[in-house]
């Protein structure tokens, strides 16, 4: 019998719509943050220049790597609720600490202080996503996880769709930076309702009563095959993927001259495209299964980056292209996370779900850090020519790294055979 079904059917329902609220609370400043759009634009409004703004997209994936396995340790010690409570607190004061920084010091000293802010906020989330799988794996029977992270991610993200768009609105061709500030705060603000809706979940006694070996726990989350499987693709698809939205948004507002309220309204569909990736995800993933559900997710990105690579300042009708684009990598982002969740979840053995999870988590990260370090590099560097022809079609750097990706995610398929729920048969523990 797993941990949730302890609970009536009835009380998991509760307890599920009291977590959604919390993702709820918690979503907005998230997708200011992975989103991209929102602080890209603040960082270039204070100063800072293409590698800076594509730097500040790839700080939580660096201190996911390092703060997640460290994080289980800790938790094991200090329990769940002390844990997302630090994490809460201190985030909410992170964002107040980005949104105050021009006011606080001199301007062309502020784009520094929003990427420490940006720093604190995401060396916080760790603590707080090591903290939140344990409390839903006390909510969530093994059929009720597709169900349950569609249905959350669908309405966060189609509340963050309509948050975004109006934000674009509001920011219209022109922002001022007073006006950004206002929404960043506001964000910060708001995550101090997870609090209070986590406090109404129950805890995982678990936790304080099995004090992690950190050694013993990380020694069988490696000889956890499927885990280890998932976690080795999930990196190597991170490292293709990771930067394609934060890139296409510099791209668009930097080559393709698209205005503020373009590229947040490109953006806001971007978010539309993951409520209908949530939507359709749990009910697709129990009707195809997973392993067709994990081969479709990665055919979407790669006709995304084909379709990309293609892109240019002459393309007609390029507006509508990109916003279909976005679109389609809302979707298929939408299917990514939904699989990364599940898979997570199903892979990690009972009494070595934390550092399960964590490990897992470290890798995915470790996958997005080195996509979008990697890129930011390539941009700092400047090593890639700025402008170039492919088969007479004038091309920018852009393209160059949208088309290495597309190579990339087309050889990946092979790593699909590491995968749990593609592997027909398996000796390990897996329970989907």
């Amino acid at each position: 019998m797993s941990a949730a079904e302890q609970y009536s059917p009835q009380q998991r329902k509760k307890f599920q719509r009291t977590a959604i609220l919390s993702a709820w609370f918690g979503c907005v400043s998230e997708q200011l943050l992975d989103s991209n759009s929102m602080i890209i634009l603040y960082l270039i409004t204070l100063g800072g220049d293409e590698s800076f703004s594509m730097f500040s997209t790839a700080i939580s994936a660096i201190c996911g790597i390092f703060m997640n396995i460290i994080c289980a340790g800790i938790i094991s010690k200090t329990g769940l609720r002390a844990s997302y409570s630090t994490a809460v607190f201190g985030s909410a004061g992170a964002f107040l600490l980005m949104a105050a920084a021009p006011s606080i010091v001199p301007i062309e000293y502020a784009k520094y202080l929003v990427i420490a802010g940006c720093i604190i906020y995401c060396l916080l989330r760790a603590p707080y996503s090591v903290a939140w799988y344990p409390m839903l794996d006390m909510i969530l029977a093994p059929d009720e996880r597709g169900g349950f992270f569609g249905i959350m991610r669908f309405s966060y993200i189609l509340i963050n769709a309509c948050i975004l768009y109006l934000i674009g609105k509001i920011l219209g061709t022109a922002p001022a930076i007073h006006t950004m500030q206002i929404i960043i705060a506001v964000a910060g603000l708001c995550m101090l309702g997870r609090k209070i809706c986590m406090d109404k979940m129950p805890d995982n006694p678990e936790v304080k009563q099995n004090k992690l070996d950190i050694k013993k726990s990380l020694n069988i989350s490696v000889h956890n095959a499927p885990l280890v499987g998932f976690s080795f693709y999930s990196c190597f698809f991170n490292i293709a993927t990771a930067s394609i939205m934060p890139l296409a948004v510099i791209y668009i507002k930097t080559r393709l001259n698209f205005s503020a309220e373009a590229v947040m309204t490109s953006t806001s569909l971007y978010m539309v495209g993951m409520v209908c990736g949530y939507a359709a995800s749990g009910k697709l993933m129990n009707r195809i299964g997973h392993r067709y559900f994990q081969i479709l997710t990665h055919s979407v990105y790669v006709a995304v980056l084909g379709v990309l690579t293609m892109v240019h300042p002459a393309t007609p009708y390029s507006h509508i292209i990109i916003t279909i684009l976005f679109w389609c990598l809302g979707t298929g982002g939408a299917f990514f996370s939904c699989l990364n969740s599940t898979e997570m979840l199903a892979a990690a053995k009972p009494g070595n779900k934390i550092m399960g999870m964590a490990f897992c988590q470290t890798f995915t990260n470790m996958g997005a850090a080195i996509g979008r370090l990697g890129t930011t590099l390539v941009l700092a560097a400047g090593v890639l020519m700025p402008d170039w022809k492919f088969f007479g079609i004038n091309m920018s750097c852009y393209n160059f790294m949208f088309m290495f990706c597309f190579i990339m995610m087309v050889f990946f398929y092979l790593l699909l055979l590491l995968s749990p729920a593609v592997i027909a048969k398996h000796d390990d523990y897996y329970e989907p």
